[in-house]
């Protein structure tokens, strides 16, 4: 198999991944993808896999000697962040945009005036259709997908 063709399939097995929410089986596809691609400095199939630069651009700083390349990559003039956003409700929408200011699921649910369990459901549903495991992650996500 030649190392493009490694590339495109590694970043295909990233991007199937990343839709399941398994975010560490995508990582470790697209660290595979990087090191398949670095000596040759293979670019093209991140540019052409859909949803790969905004993979890259999630896991930004975290593939060590290959954050150069990484880097070239994210920044080439054709690369396509416009992966759709996920859909959230109105009430997931309100919760999410209140979690930058580092508000609790107390005061959270205090300001919108329901229990702190509705709240928690709102954030499990968030973290589940960013396909995030942490408050942190969903405001990086969040922000990539232009929803705060």
């Amino acid at each position: 198999m030649s190392a493009v063709t490694a590339v495109y399939a590694r970043l295909l097995h990233a991007s199937a991944c990343r839709r399941r929410h398994r975010p560490g089986q995508a990582y470790e596809s697209l660290c595979r993808a990087l090191e398949d691609g670095f000596a040759e400095r293979i670019v093209r199939p991140f540019l052409e896999v859909p949803g790969a630069v905004t993979l890259l651009d999630q896991f930004i700083g975290r593939f060590g000697h290959f954050n150069e390349f990484a880097d070239e990559i994210r920044k080439h003039p054709a690369a396509d962040r416009s992966a759709a956003a996920p859909r959230l409700t109105g009430k997931e929408m309100s919760v999410l945009q209140q979690l930058p200011s580092g508000l609790t699921a107390d005061r959270i649910a205090a300001d919108m005036g329901v229990s702190v369990n509705t709240v928690k459901t709102h954030l499990r549903g968030i973290y589940h259709k960013l396909g995030v495991g942490a408050r942190a992650d969903a405001i990086t996500r969040a922000r990539t997908h232009g929803l705060i």
